[in-house]
Parts: structure tokens; C-alpha cells; sequence
């Protein structure tokens, strides 16, 4: 009967693309295809998790783009509570947009996997965002 779509929030010149809540386990990656009407093959993003070690804490690095596939990788020394990008990060552009992704994760020592929140927006290729 009803149908309720979230918009989320506005961010001025900001686009809602998709968002949700995904588990995750540490190093195995989540994945999510990225489809666009200029592109005939769905671009697939490999978001991990990793523990700090080779990087330090709060580090995200956005790899290149190799047989359609970009991995997304956030290393964290959190073990019991939340983390994730205070401002979201660009992972592929097109045309005059790209694509960023904005995220929060709730993490559990007891627990195998982690909750994340993610959030995908179309933004400007300039990064200016009018509010």
C-alpha cells in the first residue's frame, strides 16, 4: 500500500545515489556494482576492512581501476566501537560528476564481522558542493 523511498539528507549540488547497512567480515570484501547508462560493463567496487599495520588508522586508499574493478580499502585500530570518513571520498569520476562514498562502521571485539553504513552520492567533479 504505502512505498517509502529515503532521500537522505540535502547536500546542496550532492545526489543520493543508494544507501544502506551491509555486513562485513575483516579483509573479505563487500561488493557493490556500480551501473551508468554511459557504460555498458558495471564497474565493481571491493570495499575491505583492514586492521592497521602497513598504514595508519583512518587511512582510505581508492585503488585504480583494473578489469572493471576498483578496491576500496579503510584500515582501522578500532576494535570495539565506531569508525568511518567524516567527509566522503571520491571513487570513480565521469563526465562532469563523480562518484563518492561516505560510510560508518560499528565494530565489535565479540563479533566476527562489523556493520556498515554506507551512503553513495553523485557529486560535482570540482569537489565544490553548494549547500
Amino acid at each position: 500500500m504505502f512505498t517509502v523511498i529515503c532521500e537522505g539528507p540535502e547536500f546542496g549540488s550532492r545526489k543520493l545515489v543508494s544507501q544502506g547497512v551491509s555486513f562485513g567480515f575483516l579483509n573479505s570484501p563487500i561488493i557493490f556494482n556500480v551501473t551508468t547508462p554511459e557504460i555498458e560493463v558495471p564497474l565493481r567496487v571491493n570495499f575491505y576492512l583492514r586492521k592497521v599495520g602497513e598504514r595508519e588508522s583512518g587511512t582510505i586508499v581508492v585503488g585504480n581501476i583494473k578489469n572493471n574493478t576498483v578496491d576500496v580499502e579503510f584500515y582501522t585500530d578500532i576494535e570495539n566501537g565506531r569508525s568511518g570518513l567524516s567527509t566522503p571520498i571520491g571513487i570513480v569520476a565521469l563526465g562532469e560528476s563523480e562518484l563518492v562514498l561516505s560510510f560508518h562502521l560499528q565494530l565489535s571485539s565479540k563479533a566476527p564481522d562489523y556493520l556498515i553504513y554506507y551512503s553513495f552520492y553523485e557529486s560535482p567533479l570540482n569537489n565544490e558542493v553548494k549547500e
